[in-house]
């Protein structure tokens, strides 16, 4: 296309002006339309008009003259009319957002655009809810007519029909939200809408209101309540109203089953409002007390699991006779388990039933009673168990102060051989310090508790002995930096010198006031974590950085430049460090990525270690000084000997050569339900305890292995164990599914959630320790 001509308008008349609108040149016409809106006369106003609702004129020219009479905020009744029902698509549209715009009155938009919610274009129909979500004065007929547009989702049908239809419901719910107290008007008047406007428009409201709306629309739904309106319910049941409705819900033999499997839909927290618990078991004792056929069955024990329903104890455990399917079994036990039944005879004698499912399910259900003579049914058992079921029963004989009292007193007396530190973690969290059980498994597990270099950050450190880096080299340590990371934290530095600091929460190598950063890592650091981080020179001066055993940053400057005068726990900014530090490392030569990576979880000793020229640690201090101390901690990185490492080292490498042999999918599927199944889940099957394994084979055959073998190495801060003891002297270990002001919700291996209210807590602590047990 030519370039346009340029156009002086100020020399321009208006006739000349309105040849221009609807042109080749986009801009040229644009220029037109504003110019002519901005200095309109009524005799200009008159020429527009006539362009606008002429038929036979292009449609570009049309809008131009649409858009300049909208400038000069003279569109009359007649143009909109004539433009509202044109037959162009693109007009239709534009007389819609103008409407909304301009804020004319209710009756006129009313009568214009009462067709507008059954337009065929998606464009237009999405005009409508904008203007009136824009309106100043939008009337509760204007509400009605938006509500048209909340059609059911569409369950069926391409991706971009099924987004649109979505789209055009969050716009229509955008604009009643917006006149919440328009909308309140029109469902008061009873307009004529169909059931899922009339829901859409409820879930406009504010919650309290809405949620009384929605119970009293569920007589008449037909369909299944959306997650929304669930959610809804569950977070109201405190009012009266929707409590009531609720209750009449239950109540009728017709809906009662409908509404009871949306129940099965609903968080953790909303099942666990006792209101709600005490309507379900009774809907369900209605539910038993006629025929019941296997879905029935299914269903009430599914909610007996989910809300913990006690009441129903006795007929659900009596459902498990000879020949009952495994599933069934399994669905049973699981309740029971939740439940807290003591039927110590049942679970006992299905600990050898055929079915591998059935027989974790009933060690689990014995570990969770109250009855404390199953602690010498699982004693028994216990050197037979995989590790996920040792785990899984150490979690259930730890739930009460009398359970793990007895449990603690049996290991003490040589049975449970093997008992992990989560387990005496445990047990330190719910038994008294004077435990004579306590204390004897303390002094056998003397590794519980570490010593490592702790700095304050109450003040900058000048008199810890210098480290000069001359040549290569290699720093290595683990850290755990306190909140607030910032440039002032860091391994080694000088004030106003180079340092390797942490600002912006990612390892910086810094070499001193004219050079700048030399090499700055990738990943960031996350406080209140054990992690290690090494960093590497080459004769050249090229720097590496490792965080995890891992190379994380080979990107840098050659800086070969000797790094004098160096500090543990200084930095160039002269700010106090807060850290703790252990086996922190300097060697004179530049470590090869296998050399790090094969002993960066290994304790070494200064002396005899080729190349290794310093070394502080929590068991080896060195001369460090003030407010550089030695802490005694249950926190401290997982440290191997030598020896140790060795051993690891043999034991993954013949793992890792049986990794490469053909193997068995049958055997394999059948191992992968019984053991890791408990925790994790594949394609939507499986319990979602720990991370979803569907996408483990990007992981590679090593890393896969090195996470099973020692689950303890690279934990996520959502995987620590949370153990909260409570009030009544139980406890519930798992990790934290959620917390709130009023709240936290804590999901147990091989269990469901469970929501404890903050008032019932005694004591709340974090182990960093994997739920992923070891020696898998």
């Amino acid at each position: 296309a030519a370039p346009a001509a340029s156009v002086d308008f100020t020399k321009l008349a208006d006739a000349e002006a309105i040849k221009l609108l609807g042109g080749q040149h986009a801009r040229t016409a644009a220029m037109a339309w504003s110019w002519l809106g901005e200095r309109i006369t009524p005799a200009t106003a008159s020429q527009l008009t006539k362009i606008a609702g002429d038929p036979k004129e292009t449609i570009a020219r049309r809008l131009d003259a649409f858009r300049a009479l909208e400038v000069g905020k003279t569109v009359d009744f007649p143009i909109f009319k004539a433009l509202a029902a044109d037959p162009s698509a693109a007009i239709r549209y534009q007389a819609l957002r103008a409407a909304g715009e301009l804020g004319i009155e209710a009756s006129s938009f009313m009568e214009l655009f009462n067709q507008a919610a059954e337009d065929p274009s998606y464009r237009v129909r999405a005009a409508l809810a904008n203007a009136v979500r824009g309106h100043r004065e939008a009337s509760p007929e204007m509400i009605a007519l938006v509500a048209k547009l909340g059609r059911a989702p569409l369950k069926a049908g391409g991706i971009w029909e099924t987004y649109d239809r979505e789209f055009e419901r969050y716009l229509a719910r955008w604009a009643m939200e917006t006149h919440r107290e328009q909308t309140q008007r029109m469902l008061d008047s009873n307009f004529p809408l169909t059931q899922e406007n009339r829901l859409l428009a409820i879930l406009s409201l504010p919650p309290d209101r809405a949620a009384v709306a929605l119970v009293n629309e569920l007589p008449a739904l037909s369909r299944e309540l959306s997650a929304e309106e669930l959610s809804l319910i569950g977070e109201q049941l405190g009012q009266a109203p929707v409590m009531a409705a609720f209750h009449a819900l239950l109540s009728d033999d017709t809906r009662r089953k409908p509404a009871l499997m949306n129940l099965t839909r609903l968080d953790s927290k909303l099942l666990a409002n006792p209101s709600l618990a005490s309507a379900v078991a009774s809907a369900c004792e209605s539910i038993l007390a006629k025929s019941t056929t296997t879905e029935d069955r299914a269903l009430v024990l599914k909610l007996a699991r989910l809300l913990r329903l006690p009441s129903l104890e006795p007929a659900i455990a009596n459902w498990i006779k000879k020949g009952t399917p495994a599933p069934e079994i399994v669905q049973t036990l699981s309740a029971l388990r939740e439940i807290g039944s003591s039927r110590i005879d049942l679970f006992a004698s299905l600990l050898d039933h055929a079915d591998d499912a059935v027989r974790s399910e009933a060690i689990a259900a014995l570990a969770s009673s109250p009855d404390l003579s199953g602690i010498d049914l699982l004693k028994a058992r216990w050197d037979r168990l995989p590790g996920a079921l040792r785990a899984i029963v150490a979690n259930g004989l730890t739930s009460s102060k009398e359970k793990a009292a007895a449990f603690a007193k049996a290991a003490a007396g040589g049975a449970f051989a093997g008992l992990d530190a989560a387990t005496l973690e445990k047990f330190q969290t719910i038994l008294a310090a004077d435990d004579p059980s306590l204390a004897i498994l303390m002094k056998q597990a003397a590794g519980l508790f570490g010593r490592v270099i702790r700095h304050s950050g109450m003040a900058a450190v000048a008199s810890n002995p210098a480290v000069d880096l001359i040549g290569p080299f290699t720093v290595e340590t683990w850290i755990k930096l306190d909140l607030g990371i910032d440039n002032g934290d860091g391994l080694l530095g000088r004030k106003g010198g180079p340092d390797f600091n942490f600002h912006d929460q990612r390892l910086h190598v810094y070499g001193g006031q004219g050079a700048g950063d030399i090499i700055v890592a990738d990943r960031v650091s996350a406080p209140d974590i054990w992690f290690h981080c090494a960093v590497t020179r080459d004769a050249q001066g090229n720097l590496r950085l490792y965080l995890n055993g891992e190379l994380d940053q080979e990107k840098s400057r050659a800086n070969p430049e000797p790094l004098t005068g160096l500090r543990l726990g200084q930095t160039s900014s002269g700010k106090p460090c807060a850290a703790r530090y252990e086996e922190f490392r300097v060697w004179d030569v530049a470590r090869s990525d296998d050399e790090i990576r094969s002993n960066f979880r290994t304790r070494l000793s200064a002396d005899g270690v080729p190349h290794l020229v310093k070394r502080f640690s929590g068991d080896q201090p060195g001369p460090l000084a003030a407010p550089t101390l030695v802490e005694m901690t249950r926190d401290f990185p997982s440290l191997i000997t030598p020896e140790q490492a060795e051993a690891a080292a043999q034991r993954f490498a013949r793992f890792h050569q049986m990794a490469g042999q053909p193997g068995d999918p049958i055997t394999g599927r059948s191992l992968f339900q019984a053991s890791c199944m408990i925790c994790h889940s594949v394609k939507g099957e499986g319990q979602q305890v720990g991370p979803d394994l569907s996408g483990i084979g990007a992981m590679g055959t090593q890393a896969i292995l090195r996470n099973i073998l020692d689950p303890n190495a690279q934990l996520e801060s959502g995987y620590y164990r949370h153990d909260v003891a409570l009030i009544d002297g139980s406890l519930s270990s798992g990790y934290l599914l959620e917390e709130t002001k009023t709240s936290i919700t804590i999901r147990p291996i091989g269990a469901d959630p469970k929501v404890i209210p903050l008032p019932s807590i005694a004591n709340h602590t974090v182990s960093k320790r994997s739920l992923m047990p070891e020696g898998l």
